[in-house]
């Protein structure tokens, strides 16, 4: 017998102070109860609660996902609406791993920054180094943030970490061409 899947589950603190509490699991196909049918990990939740970002490989909880690589997603706990995070312009799905999401409130929510290997996500990416891209839910667009000014980052670029109001991204990275002050190589 296999052994059940990880699932992103999540509680409601002011419900568990008042011994309410109720656990939900947001590892789920958008209006639907289909598990996942992979481990999900790496979760997020937004500094007010009313959303979730996970990775999963997962093949099950979206239609364009067939990339069998790990990819993030975020649900709205809130109101149920799922999204799959890490595409690229036109709903193509990634060619290659998308990782490590990061999410402000949830007024921002509308941005998540997440860490990805795949070179389709925009436009002129040949770097072959890992990137960090924000997606915007709304427009339905993704913009790469570890970008110089003068080009691509000639280095690997991980860890996005997303400021509480949404409005900044810090990330580590092994590109030096990324400012033009880095002498330290």
């Amino acid at each position: 017998m296999r052994a059940p899947l990880a699932a992103v589950a999540a509680v409601s603190l002011s419900a568990l102070a008042q011994s309410q509490s109720v656990t939900e699991v947001v590892s789920v196909r958008n209006g639907a109860s289909i598990e996942s049918n992979a481990d999900s990990k790496q979760v997020r939740a937004a500094h007010d609660g009313r959303a979730v970002a996970f990775v999963t490989a997962a093949s099950n909880l979206h239609p364009i996902d067939t990339n069998a690589h790990d990819d993030v997603f975020v649900q709205r706990v809130d109101d149920g609406t799922f999204h799959l995070v890490s595409v690229g312009q036109n709903s193509t799905a990634a060619n290659g791993p998308s990782i490590r999401p990061s999410l402000g409130r949830i007024e921002w929510t509308r941005y998540i920054a997440f860490q990805s290997d795949a070179s389709n996500l925009v436009s002129g990416d040949t770097n072959g180094f890992s990137d960090i891209f924000v997606r915007d839910l709304d427009s339905q667009s993704t913009t790469r943030a570890s970008v110089a000014a003068n080009g691509e980052a000639n280095g690997g670029s991980r860890r996005p970490s997303m400021s509480r109001q949404g409005n900044f991204i810090a990330f580590e990275s092994d590109g030096w061409s990324l400012v033009t002050f880095d002498g330290n190589g």
